[in-house]
Formats: structure tokens, C-alpha cells, sequence
């Protein structure tokens, strides 16, 4: 797998710095650890470019998190606060799982939706027929 990774992190001591890591064909992305806290105050951001993929997860804590473009043929998003929104996406499976917060998708679903909301909202707009 060849990654075109980015990482913004100016200002961040190293235990509040993103830590990324390639394992076999995937990407792992660590925000801070323990209590120090994710950015201190100053946002992070991380913006990996690569062709279609066979899976895209996100598993936040809580946070903003955007996503536009994305190729793949599942996405899951696990979030248990904060905000989630893709736009331009082409999925053949969307997993939505929110705890508490906002999630939106805008895009092409070509198999099969599923969300969950504990709390919050989640909105789907399918540019193409939303599968049921």
C-alpha cells in the first residue's frame, strides 16, 4: 500500500502529536494519549490521498471529523461524541454508530445502510437510490 500522508501537528508537545503507523495494508492514526489531552487547544488535521478502498473505519472518542471524495467499498464510523460528515463519497456499504453527536453523509450508497443514534442525529443523503 502506498500512502500520501500529511500530518499538521505545529505547536503540540510529542505526547500530544498524531502517531501514525502502517500495518499490513492499514493505517493507524493515534491523537495524544492518556489525559494530556488530543490537541491542547490547536487542532490537528490529517489528509491521506489513495485510490479506492476495500474498507475505510473511524473509531473517535470525540472530535470533528470530515471526509470528502472517499472511494471504498465499506465505511464505519464509530463515534462516541462530536461530529462526523463525508460528502462526495462512494460506498458500496455505510455504518454509521453515534453515541452522542452528529453524523452526515452526502454521496452514492450502493448496498446497504445501516445507523444507530443513542443521542443526536444522523442524516444520509444517497445521490443515487438508497438501498433499503
Amino acid at each position: 500500500m502506498r500512502l500520501d500522508k500529511r500530518i499538521t501537528a505545529l505547536g503540540l508537545t510529542r505526547a500530544q502529536a498524531m502517531r501514525c503507523v502502517v500495518e499490513g495494508d492499514t493505517l493507524k492514526v493515534s491523537y495524544g494519549n492518556g489525559f494530556t489531552g488530543c490537541t491542547g487547544g490547536r487542532a490537528k488535521q490529517l489528509q491521506v490521498s489513495m485510490p479506492r478502498m476495500e474498507g475505510l473505519s473511524l473509531d473517535g472518542a470525540s472530535g470533528t471529523y470530515q471526509g470528502s471524495g472517499a472511494v471504498s467499498e465499506r465505511l464505519v464510523v464509530a463515534l462516541a461524541s462530536g461530529q462526523f460528515k463525508a460528502s462526495g463519497a462512494d460506498v458500496d456499504v455505510l455504518s454509521l454508530n453515534v453515541a452522542s453527536g452528529d453524523a452526515s453523509f452526502e454521496g452514492i450508497v450502493r448496498e446497504s445502510v445501516q445507523a444507530d443514534a443513542a443521542s443526536g442525529r444522523i442524516d444520509v443523503t444517497c445521490n443515487l437510490v438508497c438501498p433499503k
